[in-house]
């Protein structure tokens, strides 16, 4: 068995043989994966990645397909030498590429899209080919394979830029971007793909997600990447705004959960929608005292003008994923931190 950074914390190890797992490590949310074939699109990314790690510890075949045009091989770096990973080099537009990687799995799990509100309003065409038209491909294919199980990636972007906090699956969506419009007509898509083939789907409405692999480079990186790089190259943080925005911020690792959870066809969901978070909000003022307590490095704010396309404020009601998938974060925000900035460090010793 060789030993790395599992994202659910439960794993210990990811098994060179699927021989080597027993029922009794693998966690319950994750025992129906066990023995399964299953596709990860854009499972390269910081969240597909993590999702595969999870997938072969809990003894999944696995199947990546992702084009590398933001996933990066280095998350991935066992998935072509394990006889139970592949990785397909392709673009969820392409309809080829996807039967071919479809071909065989039960479970697919889609998050392939172009990520970043701001791209999507200078790159419409992009946007749409991968985010709309490549999810309606993904969905046709399945509907054709007969897949068990498919789980959308959505986002808190659906909420608009003055949601109702906190936000609940039935508030109202304000599409602010070609990005959130793009996820709200994913949920349309899934739904409509649930209840005409009868089959088990499902829609994860993310929040803030933070963990390992998460990119801090970039005019819009995640605040708690950047945050954390600052610390360790031991500059200014840049801060758009005041600082009192808060976030619902998520450790990767519970996200994980929630979409096994999700992908479990005796729930039998026809599309439904779930907000995945911790349920409560951070403020980015609190977010920098919370790395200097971790990091023993104070970082002072860069002060920058607010960004047109930031929300003030976003925080998740996940009593519905509570209710219905049984989901309970594993991983406080705290302990998030503290996994994500060891991560940083053993990536700078690699490098060194």
């Amino acid at each position: 068995m060789s030993n790395r950074f599992i994202s659910g914390l439960y794993f210990e190890c990811v098994p060179s043989n699927i021989s080597d797992i027993s029922a009794e490590k693998c966690p319950d949310y994750a025992q129906h994966m066990r023995g399964a074939t299953a596709l990860v699109t854009g499972g390269a990314g910081f969240i597909g990645s993590n999702i595969v790690d999870a997938l072969l510890a809990a003894g999944a075949h696995v199947r990546v397909l992702d084009n590398l045009s933001t996933g990066d091989r280095r998350n991935i770096i066992g998935v072509p030498t394990s006889p139970h990973a592949e990785l397909i080099v392709g673009c969820v537009s392409d309809a080829a590429a996807v039967r071919h990687a479809i071909t065989g799995c039960s479970h697919v799990f889609h998050l392939a899209a172009m990520v970043g509100i701001s791209q999507s309003v200078h790159e419409p065409d992009k946007h749409f080919n991968s985010n709309i038209l490549g999810t309606e491909i993904v969905l046709r294919e399945c509907a054709a394979a007969k897949i068990s199980s498919v789980v959308f990636t959505s986002s808190s972007a659906v909420y608009g830029l003055a949601p109702i906090i906190p936000s609940r699956e039935s508030n109202p969506l304000m599409a602010a971007s070609p990005y959130a419009a793009g996820k709200a007509q994913g949920e349309i898509f899934t739904e409509s793909y649930a209840r005409a083939h009868n089959t088990h789907a499902a829609s994860l409405r993310l929040f803030n997600v933070f963990g390992p692999r998460q990119s801090a480079t970039g005019a819009y990186a995640a605040a708690i990447a950047a945050f954390l790089c600052a610390a360790q190259e031991r500059e200014p943080a840049s801060l758009f705004g005041s600082g009192d925005q808060t976030r619902d911020f998520v450790p990767v690792a519970n996200v994980v959960q929630a979409f096994l959870r999700a992908a479990d066809p005796r729930r039998n969901l026809r599309g439904e929608r779930f907000n995945i978070g911790l349920g409560y909000a951070t403020s980015l003022r609190q977010l920098l005292d919370m790395i200097a307590d971790i990091t023993d490095i104070k970082i002072p704010p860069r002060h920058l003008p607010p960004r047109d396309a930031d929300s003030p404020h976003s925080c998740a009601d996940i009593s519905a994923a509570t209710s219905v998938l049984k989901f309970i974060p594993q991983v406080s925000m705290l302990e998030g931190l503290c996994q994500t900035w060891h991560w940083l460090r053993s990536q700078a010793n690699l490098q060194a």
